[in-house]
């Protein structure tokens, strides 16, 4: 039998009239970090932590109008599978999916930065071997992928 996901609905701004959940099974959403054409990414807590207690977790969650698309969900699953086959220092690890039914979502730490789109669009330089250095952790990432 495949485990159920659940998810509850909270009526605040940032979710009032959006099928944007604030728990996802043993998750309490906090915040709406990112939105994508494919999703959303929250922080997140493990439900029943204080609530005083920082989203130490991302939260990645299908979008609703995904869920019953056959290629998105696949890709979803593909995702999650392969996070737990590749472990590199460069990857961020999956520690928990929910990918045998609606809401489909994976549990990954937390990462405090900001993006590289991020240092781009506030105008923030970025020197040859900063940009080196970086390119340099994706080349191996992609390797470990591939």
């Amino acid at each position: 039998m495949a485990p159920t996901s659940t998810f509850q609905h909270r009526d605040t701004p940032l979710r009032a009239g959006r099928e944007i959940p604030d728990h996802v099974d043993g998750w309490e959403l906090v915040e709406l970090a990112a939105q994508g054409s494919m999703g959303q990414v929250f922080r997140a807590r493990p439900a029943g932590s204080p609530s005083d207690r920082p989203g130490a977790y991302a939260v990645k969650l299908l979008a609703p109008r995904w869920q019953h698309d056959a290629g998105a969900v696949d890709l979803f699953r593909r995702q999650a599978t392969l996070s737990k086959e590749v472990s590199h220092a460069h990857l961020v690890p999956i520690l928990a999916a929910g990918i045998h039914r609606p809401p489909y979502y994976v549990v990954m730490p937390w990462l405090a930065g900001r993006t590289l789109e991020d240092r781009l669009g506030l105008g923030l330089p970025i020197d040859l071997p900063h940009l080196l250095w970086t390119m340099r952790q994706v080349a191996e990432a992609l390797q470990a992928l591939h």
